[in-house]
């Protein structure tokens, strides 16, 4: 997945990488090595995913998963659903990965506690 960062600590100029299963950040100190990190782990981990899916129950985001939407409703309704994960991911993955990278921006100053808006964008 290629992803551009700006506006993000020291990276104020556009910043093209390209994540793959293992990407190590190597600079010199005061890089933005840091400042990444935190960031996608932002993204990527539990802060990220519980503030897009409140997002999606409110329908602040565009992207609709049927599947998604059809198990909610089964629980609302007092019956059992599930969800095979690997299929979700497979159909779904990339689509949910950018899609939560795209709502960052509203929740990223609360997470690094600051006034400016880091801007981390999927291609």
């Amino acid at each position: 997945m290629k992803i551009s960062v700006r506006n993000l600590g020291v990276i104020q100029e556009e910043a093209n990488i390209e994540l793959k299963p293992l990407t190590i950040f190597i600079g010199p100190n005061n890089a933005g090595k840091t400042w990444l990190a935190y960031a996608l782990a932002g993204i990527f981990g539990s802060y990220g995913s519980r503030e897009y899916a409140q997002a999606y129950a409110d329908k602040k985001v565009s992207t609709i998963y049927e599947q998604l939407n059809i198990a909610i409703e089964r629980v609302l309704s007092k019956e059992n659903a599930t969800i095979d994960m690997r299929q979700f991911i497979d159909e779904y993955g990339e689509t949910y990965f950018n899609e939560v990278a795209r709502y960052a921006p509203h929740w990223m100053p609360d997470f690094f506690s600051t006034q400016l808006t880091p801007v981390v964008e999927p291609h």
